[in-house]
């Protein structure tokens, strides 16, 4: 898969999981620990996380997902 087509994918299954959550960017934000202003770059693919924990975060908020023990 090509670069962009890939980063287009991941802010779709970023904002899947915002809308599911039901919170704007600012308090979605600050429950991840990253401003409004990331998020919404996520969310319109302007820009990808540099860690894996922003998206682990994302994912447990959102979706109420556990992890494994």
């Amino acid at each position: 898969m090509p670069k962009e087509a890939a980063v287009q994918e991941f802010a779709g299954l970023v904002r899947a999981l915002k809308a599911r959550d039901g919170r704007s960017y600012e308090p979605l934000g600050r429950r991840l620990s990253i401003s409004a202003s990331t998020l919404h770059r996520y969310c319109s693919g302007a820009t990808v996380p540099e860690e894996f924990t922003v998206v682990d975060r994302l994912a447990l908020c959102c979706a109420g997902w556990t992890r494994a023990p």
